[in-house]
Formats: structure tokens, sequence, C-alpha cells
């Protein structure tokens, strides 16, 4: 009798050593590294400049033609400087380029780069994106020019990268944290319907489907279909 219960709790506990590897190795596949966010991460790299001996003009038509509002000034491999169109515009007393005459395009065919642009104000491709966010909101600066740590340009990184990338990494991190709550409820209960899974985590029994044939197309989980009620879920491979 005793080497039949030791047997059953060697079983029980090799059973429970299993459930506790393939838990670990789930989240591991699914929960988002919380890492720091550097600069490099969220800037673009394929920057538009401009030389230091080009008019106004040329400056401007390069910036409603990429639909931006400013760039850093090259001279050769060197950054001197950056120039943005609030710079152009004071030139000729005017708020928008797409409006200016062909007496105000002239005199800004005059005027080089050189004369207006600014210092270039840049942070390191290292740094944490806390902290180029307070250096912009402190300068109140739209953009800042990303450099490696010899001083090249690498990149740039601006007020809009940082809400659309930083926006979208919460989206999915939101996910990440419900897909992590669902396999956690899925392991604890052995296997449960959808229905379920939708009262208790207060989604659509739509989407936790269509999440459900995520996972089951990379051999995480099954799905059955019984002739009545509910899809089930459990842990592929997990014997009931």
């Amino acid at each position: 009798m005793f080497e039949w219960l030791w047997r059953f709790f060697r079983r029980e506990r090799e059973r429970e050593r299993k459930v506790e590897k393939r838990e670990k190795k789930l989240l591991r596949r699914f929960r988002r590294i919380r890492k720091k966010l550097r600069v490099s991460d969220l800037m673009t790299k394929n920057v538009i400049t401009i030389s230091p001996s080009k008019n106004l003009d040329e400056a401007a038509e390069i910036l409603i033609k990429k639909k931006i509002t400013g760039m850093p000034v090259m001279d050769g491999r060197f950054l001197v400087g950056e120039i943005s169109e609030k710079d152009i515009l004071k030139v000729v007393g005017k708020d928008d380029l797409k409006k200016l005459t062909k007496v105000e395009r002239d005199k800004l065919k005059k005027v080089k780069v050189s004369e207006v642009m600014k210092k270039p104000i840049c942070i390191t491709e290292k740094v944490g994106v806390r902290e180029a966010i307070k250096k912009m909101n402190e300068l109140k600066i739209r953009r800042l020019l990303v450099i490696d740590e010899n001083g090249n340009l690498v990149g740039i990184l601006t007020k809009t990268d940082l809400m659309k990338r930083i926006s979208r990494r919460k989206f999915k991190e939101k996910i990440f944290t419900k897909v992590d709550e669902m396999l956690k409820i899925i392991e604890k209960e052995g296997k449960i319907s959808i229905a379920e899974l939708s009262k208790r985590m207060e989604l659509s029994q739509e989407l936790i489907e269509s999440w459900a044939k995520i996972l089951e197309d990379h051999d995480l989980i099954e799905i059955s279909y019984p002739t009545v009620g509910s899809p089930i879920l459990k842990i592929k491979g997990l014997k009931e």
C-alpha cells in the first residue's frame, strides 16, 4: 500500500513539475521583456539633410516635398547645424511655406542655409527615451538630432516618433498582459470553455477565440469544438 502511495505522489509531483516548466516556457514566450527604451529604439535612421551652401528656397522645397518640419545641416560628413521651417518663415514674415509668393521665394534664394541655421541640439543614441522627452520639454523643441559616441549623426528623434511608437508599444503590452492572464487561467483549470474565459476576463468570446487560434498555431494550446456549447481550450499535450 505504501509503495502504491509513494508511486502516486511521485507521479503527482512529476506532473506538477511539468506544469511549472510548461508555464515558465509559456510566460517566456509571451511576456514582453520590459527593457529600458533607448533613443536608438525609436529614432528615424534615414535622415534627410541639407548642405549649408544651399539657399533657403531649396531648403523650403525639401521640407514641403518630404513633409517634415526641420532637418540637420551637414557639411560633408560633419554635422554643423539644423534648420526648421520656422527659421525660413521668419525671413519672409509668413506662417506657411506652401503659401509663399514668387517674390518671397526669390528672396529666400538669396539667403544661404548657413546664414540662418541654428546650433544643433543633440542627444546620444544610448540615452533613455525618458531623458529625451525631458530634454525636449525643457527646451520646448520638437526634435533632437541623434549622434553616436564619436559624434556622427545616426538619426533624428521627433515628438511624432515618440507619440506613435510609444503608444503602439503600450498597446501591445496590454495585449500581452491579457494573453498572459488567459494562459494562466487555462494552465490552472486544465481546460476551460471560451464562454467561461470571456466572463472571467471581461472580453468578447470572438476576441478570445482569435487569440486562442494564434496560440494553437504555435502549438501552445488545443481548441476542441463540442457538438453543443462553447469551444474548449486546454494546454497542448496536457493529459486530462
